[in-house]
């Protein structure tokens, strides 16, 4: 509370909570970067105003905040991106708002200086609608030879798929697919630069999650085609979020758990079975695998997770001894946000 210094707030559940946020992964190897968008409440819970607030955290622990305005309208998602990958350093955060187009700031680390983009079509022409079919709730791109696709879903069920020209930002192709219920789960995964194709991790709240192809041929038309249902994850209550790595597919749920796939049984189709499940204990809100360290971060209710990865063991290995509702457990220290009954546990996981 004092570092997000809000005079109206008070330590009650629900009166200053944060709704979006997005993190860098290093900054020059000295620091890294946190953006927040947050709602401030009155008493009775009804919202009053939004704010964005981004943090610069060093490895020792202490914490800065770099610069906090003001929003208009209620944030949905914020993701922290490059323009292109050929400009690392130029980055951008976007905040994605109710009812109103992108906006995307422009990042300077030495100076500290956040500053808004005044035409956003210029950096990300994608982005530049006029009036989105709903808020946008999840968001992710990659670039393919010369081109950049783009795909936006939002909490009317709507997944807008783009592909714009890298040198001119000459938007090419657009094409839209509707899913019911707010989109969750959104990733491009396992790309293919020569026939210009990428899959493209998709589900709403209300699941199944699937695999899609999207293709850009060669008289500039987008397709979306099924691949692949992952089966199961329909029948979690409600999945929350989504991510991938080398090997595996993973699933968060509103159930307290995280459904593990083998990513090549995904991308091979049609269907894909949950090999493995991880008991976090709590409905599982984001997750973020890192590929450094092999490990994956899990944000819930009761606090954060670190999954591990234990050496030397195989997905077959794994698979030959063990059934897959009963994983390997290996403990480890990690901090907690949550509150006194919070548990912090990691699970060792393999390839």
């Amino acid at each position: 509370m004092p570092l997000i210094d809000e005079p109206t707030g008070s330590k009650r559940d629900g009166t200053v909570e944060v709704v979006a946020s997005d993190i860098t992964a290093d900054v020059v190897g000295r620091y890294f970067s946190v953006a927040t968008c947050w709602v401030v409440n009155d008493d009775y819970l009804v919202p009053k105003y939004y704010f964005a607030a981004f943090f610069k955290v060093e490895y020792n622990g202490s914490v800065k905040l770099w610069h906090k305005f003001t929003l208009n309208n209620a944030p949905t998602f914020t993701r922290l991106t490059i323009s292109s990958p050929t400009d690392p350093d130029s980055p951008y955060w976007l905040i994605f708002c109710h009812n109103t187009r992108t906006q995307a700031y422009a990042l300077d680390y030495q100076k500290e200086t956040i500053e808004q983009v005044e035409g956003i079509g210029d950096v990300f022409p994608v982005l530049e609608i006029e009036t989105p079919p709903g808020a946008t709730t999840r968001s992710h791109c990659g670039i393919m030879a010369d081109y950049r696709f783009s795909v936006i879903g939002l909490d009317t069920g709507y997944v807008v798929a783009s592909v714009c020209k890298m040198n001119s930002g000459e938007i090419i192709a657009q094409q839209t697919i509707k899913f019911s219920g707010p989109i969750s789960v959104l990733k491009l995964i396992g790309t293919n630069e020569k026939d210009l194709e990428t899959n493209v991790l998709v589900s709403s709240t209300l699941g199944p999650v699937m695999l899609w192809k999207l293709s850009l041929s060669v008289d500039e038309v987008l397709k979306w085609e099924a691949v692949t249902e992952l089966v199961g994850s329909e029948a979690c209550d409600c999945v929350m979020s989504g991510t991938a790595n080398a090997d595996f597919a993973f699933i968060g749920t509103y159930t307290e758990q995280i459904l593990m796939y083998d990513l090549r049984s995904v991308l091979a189709g049609p269907t894909a079975s949950v090999i493995a499940e991880i008991q976090v204990g709590s409905p599982v809100l984001a997750m973020q695998y890192i590929q450094q360290d092999d490990t994956l971060l899990v944000l819930s209710y009761k606090g954060f997770h670190k999954f591990l990865r234990r050496k030397g063991r195989t997905f077959e290995t794994i698979a030959a001894s063990e059934s897959a509702s009963h994983l390997e457990i290996e403990t480890e220290a990690c901090p907690v946000v949550g509150g006194d009954d919070a548990e912090a546990v990691s699970v060792a996981v393999s390839n």
